[in-house]
């Protein structure tokens, strides 16, 4: 009798000291920090993942002279958009030029041109089809013919050309 209480006595000590050791390992294994919220990382449909960058665009927002009106200014912007695959590793990017017409006077803006090519080692594999209509421009991505996501653009009234998610 004097042995097994020591023995239930010995395991209940080790069982103490073993959950109290998983405790603290589990509270040291977290960082505190501060979160990273990334707005120009996407993740398409069959994975892929996107990292967007605007590459250029003009400071005064006017890149040329056009023909248009006296209110009518014209804007260019370019986007690289950097797609790695499910490993990430990077297999392509696409450049993005976007134009549009604004006129602050009467408040309106609207995409005129999207057009774009791929680089990277799986670039022949990519396509791309534009589309736009009044402020929105969009670039629908496809790989190996298959639909797999789209970058949508958008022009503001004072000539700000931007990538958005939708």
């Amino acid at each position: 009798m004097k042995y097994s209480k020591k023995i239930i006595a010995a395991i209940v000590a080790f069982a103490v000291a073993l959950a109290s050791s998983s405790v603290t390992y589990a509270a040291e294994s977290f960082e505190e920090g501060v979160p990273l919220f990334l707005d120009n990382v996407e993740v398409l449909d069959n994975g892929f993942v996107c990292v967007t960058e605007e590459i250029s665009a003009p400071a005064d927002n006017s890149t040329k002279t056009s023909l248009r009106s006296y209110l009518e200014k014209e804007n260019t912007a370019t986007f690289a958009h950097k797609i790695y695959d499910t490993n990430g590793t990077l297999i392509a990017t696409f450049y993005a030029t976007v134009t549009g017409i604004y006129d602050q006077a009467n408040r309106t803006s609207f995409i005129t041109n999207v057009s774009g090519y791929f680089t990277g080692i799986f670039a022949n594999n990519f396509s791309y089809r534009a589309a736009y209509t009044s402020e929105l421009g969009r670039a629908n991505l496809f790989y190996y013919g298959e639909f797999f996501g789209c970058f949508t653009y958008s022009i503001a009234v004072n000539g700000k050309i931007s990538n958005i998610n939708l």
